[in-house]
């Protein structure tokens, strides 16, 4: 399950209040906003990944469909022969 926004916050405030004490986090807002907006950059990178992915997966069916609809195409070429 993705972290949503609150999740992120409650954990900032966690971590930052357990590395430097309590209510450190209520007394350094940025701290906080530092920590969410991390989190949402690291949330992005991985998607960004999973869009690659996909990216490159759809490239490799489409140029393997594109061999198969070739005049006297039989059968797909199998990776297993390399």
């Amino acid at each position: 399950m993705t972290p949503t926004v609150h999740q992120d916050f409650d954990e900032a405030i966690r971590r930052i209040d357990e590395a430097f004490g309590a209510g450190y986090a209520k007394a350094h807002p940025e701290l906080i906003a530092a920590l969410v907006k991390a989190a949402a950059f690291d949330r992005v990178e991985r998607v960004m990944k999973d869009v690659d992915r996909v990216r490159k997966a759809l490239t490799e069916l489409s140029e393997l469909l594109e061999v198969m609809e070739e005049p006297g195409a039989r059968e797909a070429p199998d990776d297993r022969d390399v």
